[in-house]
């Protein structure tokens, strides 16, 4: 499972990370390293009130897994403080503009 939020010098690994906590861990390389490997993928949201996650880097992070052209799940946990019913949608809306459109 690549769950991207639980990388170290991500905001999940330890709670919210601090930037020498950021600077000590390059958690898109660590992703990187482990992309290939994944069989299903956990995208965490933490800050998605604005429509966009200000946490985690995931135009970065969808380019790593079309890089080693992943073909699975990609599930959304949602851990941040805003009220979930808000924000949630707002989540679904962000990551599904990174996925290729439906054909049909």
């Amino acid at each position: 499972m690549l769950d991207t939020g639980q990388y170290a010098g991500s905001p999940g690994a330890s709670g919210f990370a601090d930037d020498e906590q950021r600077e000590r861990h390059d958690y898109l390389n660590s992703i990187a390293l482990t992309a290939p490997l994944a069989t299903a993928v956990r995208a965490k949201l933490y800050r998605i009130a604005t429509g966009r996650e200000e946490s985690l880097d995931y135009e970065t992070i969808f380019q790593t897994i079309r890089s080693v052209r992943y073909n699975g799940w990609i599930s959304l946990v949602y851990e941040g403080r805003d009220d979930p019913v808000e924000v949630i949608p707002l989540g679904v809306r962000y990551l599904r503009g990174y996925l290729p459109a439906a054909s049909t």
